[in-house]
């Protein structure tokens, strides 16, 4: 469904990326990076937290049911893609096609779940593995609620009539901009996975990553842009894209306030500025 609302140029009237918009996003890609220097040489990213109990452990649900949960849901999101690239194969087209986010989005929310789901199966798993799972499962659930949002306030609106219900495209489609939603949720819920604001420019790095990805597929193929805002002629795409980087790390703020207030709940405390767990 998400690509009758893409932005599709013929290839005669395709234009070159802006230097004012490439300028904006390097100098995105120079704070970004600068900023992850910075938070890991004053020690705001916090990999010593990374225990097998912040990993494994539940608040609400024994071990055996927390990793059940997490298998569960590696399996279904798998099961889930390899789906969509059968109905792809079928309509002779990409049924996982990486110009849209939501493909980026969802291949990560299966990585994380399957990484996730690691913690339970193996007795020991390298801490440099559990850093990337607690990382990951951060820009993830930011990502989600990020992508959730612009689906279904921008994008869902301008789709034809004739293909928003159609089977079983729109069970995909809700899987992919609703359930992951609720699956991450659900791990927040069970699990005592922390948030760290200093995580905060993995998010920007993850979002900028997609957006040169974009350009150089947009650039070296005959695919179009894959969203309407992501337009590079437009006077006011460097502030667009500016403006998206921004929302997509406002939101992590969120879930890490969300998190705060779930931790609050469970236990008594909250997390801190620098992502220690203190007695309120």
């Amino acid at each position: 469904m998400e690509k009758n609302a893409t932005m599709c140029e013929t290839k005669g009237g395709k234009e070159t990326v802006p230097v004012d918009l490439i300028l904006t996003v390097l100098a995105m890609w120079v704070v970004s990076l600068g900023g992850l220097f910075y938070i890991f040489k004053r020690g705001w990213m916090h990999y010593e937290l990374v225990t097998p109990q912040m990993m494994q452990h539940s608040y609400v649900t024994s071990t055996l049911g927390h990793g059940l949960y997490r298998m569960i849901v590696a399996i279904y999101s798998f099961s889930l893609i390899m789906v969509s690239v059968h109905l792809g194969l079928q309509a002779e087209r990409v049924g996982w096609d990486l110009r849209f986010f939501t493909v980026w989005n969802y291949t990560t929310l299966c990585l994380v779940f399957m990484l996730l789901s690691c913690q339970h199966v193996f007795t020991h798993v390298p801490k440099w593995v559990s850093n990337i799972t607690w990382t990951l499962f951060q820009v993830e659930l930011a990502n989600v609620f990020f992508l959730d949002f612009v689906f279904w306030a921008i994008l869902f609106p301008k789709l034809p009539p004739s293909v928003v219900f159609k089977m079983p495209e729109f069970f995909i489609t809700v899987n992919v901009h609703a359930v992951n939603a609720i699956l991450m949720l659900g791990e927040v819920y069970l699990g005592q996975v922390l948030v760290v604001p200093g995580q905060i420019a993995w998010v920007a790095l993850y979002a900028l990553a997609y957006i040169v990805f974009t350009w150089i597929n947009y650039s070296t193929t005959n695919a179009c842009l894959p969203y309407p805002f992501l337009a590079v002629s437009t006077k006011t795409a460097p502030e667009i894209y500016v403006g998206m980087c921004a929302f997509m790390s406002f939101i992590f703020l969120l879930t890490y306030k969300l998190v705060q207030l779930k931790e609050r709940l469970f236990t008594g405390s909250s997390v801190s500025n620098k992502g220690y767990i203190q007695i309120a």
